[in-house]
C-alpha cells in the first residue's frame, strides 16, 4: 500500500467556538459587574452571574478533552499503520504482524499475534474521509489475506 494519512482536526475546530463564547462571556461578565456592582452582593444575583460564567466552565472542561482527544489521525506507510485516536496514543503497527483486520461501522479492528487494536472512526465526520479510510483498510486486508485464500 502506497502512503496515505488522513487527519481528524474536529475536536480542534471545536474548541474555537467555546473558546469566543468564552472570552464574549468574560467580556459581559465585567461589564456587568462594572455597571452594576450590587451583583456580587445580593443572593439571588450572585447566583444568577454565576450562571453566566457558565460558558467559561464548559471551555474549560472541553479544552481538556480536545488537548487528549485532538490530532487524531491514520496513517498507512508500505511496512506500518500509525495512528492516534480517543483510546490509543500515537501507535504503531507493523503491516507483516497483522493477522486480521474487521471493518465495522465505526471501528476497524486490527489484530496481531499479541494484541487486538480498536480504531474509533466515529470522530471522522467527513464522509469521504470515512470512506476512504474503509477503502484503505478493505485494500490492506486484501493484499495481506489475498494469498491466504490462492496458494499457489
Amino acid at each position: 500500500m502506497d502512503f496515505d494519512r488522513i487527519e481528524n482536526r474536529r475536536f480542534e475546530k471545536n474548541i474555537r467556538f467555546f473558546k469566543s463564547s468564552a472570552i464574549i462571556t468574560f467580556v459581559l461578565a465585567v461589564i456587568k459587574v462594572i455597571a452594576f456592582p450590587e451583583v456580587l452582593e445580593e443572593k439571588g444575583k450572585t447566583g444568577d452571574f454565576f450562571l453566566l460564567l457558565l460558558p467559561i466552565a464548559l471551555y474549560m472542561n472541553y479544552r481538556r478533552t480536545a488537548k487528549n482527544w485532538g490530532g487524531q489521525y491514520i496513517e498507512w506507510t508500505k511496512d506500518n499503520i500509525s495512528f492516534k485516536t480517543r483510546n490509543h496514543s500515537s501507535t504503531i503497527i507493523e503491516i507483516r504482524k497483522i493477522s486480521k483486520i474487521d471493518i465495522e461501522f465505526d471501528v476497524i479492528k486490527i489484530y496481531t499475534s499479541k494484541k487486538q487494536f480498536k480504531i474509533s472512526i466515529e470522530d471522522y465526520t467527513n464522509y469521504e474521509d470515512r470512506i476512504r479510510i474503509k477503502d484503505n483498510f478493505e485494500s490492506l486486508r486484501k493484499e495481506l489475506f489475498s494469498m491466504d485464500e490462492n496458494p499457489t
